[in-house]
């Protein structure tokens, strides 16, 4: 190698490295694209807070804003904006959709779209009586779907994250304080979330037509014994015995509440009401149907003949294949001899039906069907024998 190549070399290395150096400087004066500076027309905590959010950003502080919440200011409030699937919050809500055990033990909900989360809201309460529809449903959080808009720069299109939609949030805002008062408020965390936040959130490929996600406080559901004792003026009873798919159940919940039935029971092995599907099939019902639970069979009976004064052999019926042609027993139900006018309607699993111990301790009814159909859908057969015990 030559001195004038190696001199060359050397000139280059040096060139680079002051290069890079004052690339590294400019990329620490820029703003973190995932944390805005504050408007102008903020307060001056949040604008405070949004300053030093856009001075110096580190190369570790920037890979970190893509797992954690970052801060959005949009004119009058400031609003944490969800830019990862991995950040904690963003799994927590996951977590409450999808699991269980996780919902009961937090008490909490999943909600998917605004239009789910005005019914529930509009219902108000839970139950019939006039003291309960005046207890409202808290809404813990709502995760605001960010709004895609095409923009341009540099001549090329391109889906900007960073413009955030504010038109559901204060329609919402307004519809919760209408319904809730201005209390709610200052209990409740908002965010704004990427789609692939949201998508993660509600569990589906697309969401593009998701605008929110909400936590609500899960209702409150009693063992039957003490429901029954509580509750005087329960007349109509569904109860579902290890009804297992979450599309059967919301159906017969929305049903039920179709037909005027005061309470819904859930048995051993029957789907959770609160399951996000459930939720989507029944448009909320489960936030306004009184429901109770059993685990054994003892308790079942124990529940409906002490606490709630059903007879078994006469008033509480089992849709099975063979029994009683639903239409007159409806009919016998209605003829004046059934002094308290009660009636409980018990459905069994898609698979197995009614248990056994349960059906042969009741009263069971079928629904004639001339075709060659021998069975129909536990939804659909729960639908025809509501509306026969209904319109008798």
């Amino acid at each position: 190698m030559t001195t004038n190549t190696l001199r060359s070399l050397l000139f280059f290395c040096a060139y680079r490295g002051q290069n890079r150096r004052a690339r590294r400087r400019n990329f620490a004066s820029t703003t973190c694209f995932f944390c805005p500076p504050s408007s102008s027309s903020s307060s001056s905590s949040s604008s405070s807070s949004s300053s030093s959010s856009s001075s110096f950003v580190s190369n570790s502080r920037r890979r970190r804003c893509f797992s954690t919440a970052t801060t959005t200011t949009n004119d009058d409030d400031t609003i944490a904006m969800l830019s990862s699937a991995e950040n904690a919050t963003a799994k927590r809500i996951a977590k409450l959709r999808t699991s269980k055990t996780f919902r009961e033990k937090e008490k909490s909900v999943v909600i998917v779209g605004s239009t789910v989360l005005r019914e529930i809201l509009q219902a108000g309460a839970l139950g019939a009586s006039e003291e309960k529809k005046k207890k409202t449903i808290r809404v813990k959080s709502l995760l605001f779907a960010m709004e895609k808009k095409k923009t341009s720069r540099d001549g090329e299109s391109y889906d900007d994250d960073s413009q955030t939609t504010t038109t559901t949030r204060d329609a919402l805002r307004r519809d919760i304080a209408d319904i809730a008062g201005g209390e709610e408020a200052k209990n409740r965390t908002e965010y704004y979330a990427t789609a692939k936040v949201m998508k993660k959130l509600a569990g589906v490929e697309n969401a593009d037509g998701i605008d929110l996600v909400a936590e609500l406080e899960m209702p409150e559901i009693r063992e039957v014994t003490e429901f029954m004792m509580q509750e005087k003026r329960i007349e109509k009873v569904l109860c579902l015995d290890g009804v297992q798919d979450p599309g059967n159940v919301g159906t017969l919940l929305r049903t039920a509440e179709a037909f005027g039935f005061d309470a819904v029971g859930l048995g051993p092995k029957t789907c959770d009401p609160f399951n996000d599907k459930c939720v989507r099939s029944s448009k909320g019902t489960a936030f306004r149907m009184q429901m109770f639970t059993w685990k054994t069979n003892e308790e079942f009976f124990e529940g409906l003949v002490n606490g709630g004064t059903f007879e078994l052999k006469r008033n509480v019926l089992a849709a099975m294949l063979a029994g009683e042609n639903c239409a007159e027993v409806a009919r016998e139900l209605d003829d004046g001899n059934n002094s308290n006018n009660k009636v409980c309607l018990v459905l069994g699993s898609e698979g197995q039906g009614v248990s056994e111990e349960i059906a042969s301790s009741i009263r069971a009814i079928t629904i004639p069907t001339p075709g060659v159909t021998e069975s129909l859908n536990v939804a659909v057969a729960g639908g025809i024998l509501m509306s026969s015990l209904t319109v008798r």
